[in-house]
């Protein structure tokens, strides 16, 4: 376009006559269709023990803060059972040691 403003308007082709244009008949607008409103489903009560999750259906990490009582039974539950084993090796240890001090018999 930048080498066409030397030419004046005046200059141009005369542009062909424009066509008639055919006249449409207006159309008719569909009826539109009425849904029934939708029930709404009850939900099931949510069980406070179920994961909770996030938007995405993940599951949601739950804070250290709300697990350490369960982590120090735990961890009370481990010691226990550690002294509960060194108590049944003590036995066993004793146990071997009477044996191998016993007479063998044939």
């Amino acid at each position: 376009m930048a080498g066409m403003s030397f030419m004046n308007k005046s200059d141009k082709a005369p542009k062909e006559e424009k066509k008639e244009k055919k006249v449409k008949a207006p159309k008719e607008k569909k009826e539109k269709k009425v849904k029934a409103p939708k029930e709404k489903k009850e939900k099931a009560p949510k069980d406070p023990n179920a994961p909770k999750k996030d938007f995405l259906g993940r599951e949601k990490k739950t804070p250290r803060s709300e697990l350490q009582a369960e982590i120090d039974r735990l961890n009370q539950e481990v010691a226990s059972k550690d002294q509960e084993l060194a108590d049944k090796t003590s036995e066993l240890d004793a146990m071997k040691k009477w044996a191998s001090s016993s007479p063998v018999t044939k």
